[in-house]
């Protein structure tokens, strides 16, 4: 009996494809991902949806989604912009039955919804209904957040709205870059993804509708979004908040008139006090929080 048919939707780098991974050296399963979409800005040359073909050889390493997918065996479309006629035409020459959104560049519209004739699974890194958008992680360490999440969930034509599937929550490891908590909200979105694909293959996916008086959105930050106020953290917070920053939007404070970007944190000092907010000794900006004093690392 033939499986079900799925389309795999991500873009390079540390989350994606580490999915696309696991999903592809499974044996025995009751789902095919028939194809993969990767997402662009930018597709060189005039074409600006490009299919290449698939044929098994060693995965290679790396984050580049196009170049695992095609090594799986797995035919692969490289797209400026899905939602154009000439992507979505295309596309519907290669029937789905579930449609997998791990991470894109942008909404879909209602023709790529209705492209699987089963069901349409995003898999968003955060607590849905609190930080849908493009950049949760940013956000929820903003926030101050300990934890973080992946959830699963029916895509409609609102952004990370649909019913809600499976979420699963996870420690944020103290010091982690913003690439770290990428590959580790992967790993949790592995099984997940993996056990969410046999549950829709035998019709016994069930989703819970989010609330959506406890939403919250994360968009792409602004550089006024990471600017930071120490005396409004705590030490632990703005360390981890200071390493993973970077990756999306460099954090920075004011002393004084003068700028001064962050580039990581490096220690807390708990219980210790400043003599007055902040101390400068080379590359090393000491601030007072609300429970110490933390060290980062200044651009010089």
């Amino acid at each position: 009996m033939q499986g079900m048919r799925v389309g795999f939707f991500g873009q390079s780098g540390p989350y994606a494809p580490i999915v696309l991974r696991h999903l592809a050296q499974l044996e025995n399963t009751p789902f095919e991902i028939v194809y993969v979409v990767e997402g662009q800005r930018r597709v060189r040359g005039i074409r600006k949806h490009r299919w290449y073909k698939g044929k098994s050889r060693g995965l290679p390493s790396g984050d580049d989604l196009c170049p695992l997918a095609t090594s799986a065996g797995i035919d692969a479309m490289i797209s400026e912009d899905v939602n154009a006629s000439e992507a979505i035409k295309e596309l519907k020459e290669r029937p789905i039955d579930i449609l997998l959104c791990v991470g894109f560049d942008r909404l879909f519209c209602a023709d790529i919804l209705a492209l699987p004739s089963q069901v349409a699974i995003n898999c968003h890194p955060s607590a849905l209904p609190k930080y849908r958008g493009p950049t949760p992680i940013f956000w929820c360490l903003k926030d101050g957040a300990t934890q973080m999440a992946i959830t699963l969930h029916a895509i409609d034509e609102h952004e990370d709205h649909g019913p809600i599937y499976n979420q699963e929550f996870f420690a944020i490891p103290s010091r982690s870059t913003g690439d770290t908590l990428y590959r580790l909200a992967a790993n949790h979105a592995a099984s997940l993804c993996e056990q969410i694909l046999k549950q829709a293959c035998v019709g016994s996916l069930e989703g819970t509708a989010q609330n959506d008086a406890e939403a919250t959105r994360a968009p792409r930050p602004k550089a006024e979004d990471a600017l930071i106020e120490p005396a409004e953290w705590e030490c632990e917070a703005l360390l981890n908040f200071c390493c993973a920053a970077p990756y999306f939007r460099i954090p920075w404070l004011k002393m004084g008139e003068d700028p001064y970007f962050i580039m990581r944190a490096i220690r807390t000092m708990p219980g210790d006090t400043l003599p007055g907010e902040s101390a400068v000794q080379g590359k090393s900006l000491f601030v007072q929080c609300k429970d110490g004093v933390c060290e980062l690392e200044i651009q010089t």
